[in-house]
């Protein structure tokens, strides 16, 4: 048993992809995105949930081409393996902590803030 299997931040990620992967919902994911790093300091830091910040995560890296993310409430749902009523309420969350915001003239339109680049700019490089 390595070191990874041990760390409990990366058990509750185990057991979030397995539970997704047996929910009914579950679809297999978009060929767009085929990983995603989830940096457990930065993550703690910002005191998100694994599925939170890798909802952020997944809006950061489809708002980089046009500046905004265009994804409906259920592409994120099957992209992440959750329902679409847990894509809302953690978009929700995501606003609410200064860390998503929308475009004003199309509030489906979504992005991260500044906060979210400050938070895992340092875990990028």
């Amino acid at each position: 048993m390595d070191g990874l299997e041990r760390n409990p931040e990366t058990k509750a990620l185990s057991a979030f992809v397995a539970s997704a992967r047996q929910s009914r919902r579950y679809a297999r994911p978009p060929s767009v995105l085929r990983y995603g790093r989830v940096f457990f300091d930065a993550r703690a830091d910002l005191g998100l949930s694994t599925p939170e910040y890798l909802l952020a995560d997944v809006v950061h890296t489809l708002s980089r081409r046009t500046g905004w993310c265009y994804a409906s409430r259920g592409y994120l749902a099957r992209l992440l393996g959750v329902s679409i009523r847990q894509v809302q309420r953690h978009l929700s969350s995501l606003r609410r902590q200064g860390l998503l915001e929308s475009r004003a003239t199309q509030p489906r339109q979504i992005r991260t803030t500044s906060a979210w680049d400050r938070a895992t700019s340092s875990c990028r490089t």
